[in-house]
């Protein structure tokens, strides 16, 4: 073995900061997934066989197929079901949902985003690839048992965050206050880098949800939420219109994005005749 092939195979071992797994580091610098199957269709993911610290699960006692995290400091199975939320296969929170803190990635239930020269069904295959880099190391994660208002419980697993950014997979998603100076770091280098999502281009916002003004009176007054990709602030645009199911709303001009429109009750279930991909060469 060469001296250069040397050099690769030990730069090739260098460990992401906050988590357990070793993931290779490309010649720019960012560190990049271990290689991983092709990302299975939202229903198939719960038979996704992916044990990225099998050893450690196995001794606690815990099905390897699953990936772990550490939470509070207990290690604890999970099902990643999209690059910033899984469910829980283990410990006191079982079954339960679950929302990262801090980032957001695209929706993976159907082709529903586009900006610039994407397509929406380009965007949707970067959306649902996005599972196996949360799912690529054992991240160390916080929970204060607060909830979200759809009963999600709110975990923070800042190096995920960072790493899945980092990959231009996610986009900073700040609610409240400001964002991590570290996020905002790790963003800036993917939109110059022109990964993931911003491979072609970051618009100035994001539209990452869209709810109808005839929804019910709980949206009242309505809004979308507009993510702005300078600052990372998750915005509210109070709106009065209701939407058509399918209907692609667009906020921004030129420098914006656009979103379909899908009621929930038609996203997963009686799906709406939008969130289809149809292959080349399918009838």
């Amino acid at each position: 073995m060469n001296r250069t092939l040397v050099c690769l195979v030990v730069l090739s071992l260098l460990t992401l900061p906050g988590c357990k797994k070793t993931a290779a580091t490309s010649e720019s610098g960012a560190s990049e997934a271990p290689e991983a199957p092709e990302a299975p269709e939202a229903a198939e993911v719960a038979d996704a066989v992916w044990p990225p610290e099998k050893a450690d699960a196995e001794a606690a006692g815990l099905d390897p197929k699953w990936p772990t995290i550490l939470l509070n400091g207990e290690l604890t199975s999970v099902r990643w079901s999209d690059g910033d939320s899984f469910k829980f296969k283990s410990g006191a929170h079982t079954g339960k949902g679950v929302r990262l803190m801090g980032y957001n990635t695209l929706e993976s239930y159907g082709p529903v985003h586009r900006w610039g020269s994407w397509t929406a069904v380009e965007l949707y295959r970067i959306a649902k690839a996005s599972w196996r880099l949360g799912a690529a190391a054992t991240w160390t994660c916080s929970a204060s048992g607060e909830e979200d208002h759809y009963g999600r419980l709110l975990v923070d697993c800042p190096d995920a965050a960072r790493y899945i950014i980092e990959q231009g997979h996610g986009m900073i998603f700040a609610i409240e206050g400001e964002s991590e100076d570290a996020l905002l770091r790790a963003q800036r280098m993917a939109m110059k880098s022109r990964v993931g999502m911003w491979e072609k281009g970051a618009p100035k916002s994001v539209i990452t949800s869209l709810h109808s003004a005839d929804e019910g009176e709980e949206k009242s007054p309505t809004y979308n939420r507009v993510v702005d990709t300078v600052s990372g602030a998750a915005n509210e645009a109070p709106h009065k219109s209701s939407y058509d199911v399918c209907e692609e709303v667009c906020i921004g001009g030129d420098d914006g994005s656009c979103m379909v429109y899908v009621p929930f009750s038609q996203r997963y279930k009686n799906k709406a005749e939008c969130l289809y991909v149809k292959e080349k060469g399918s009838k």
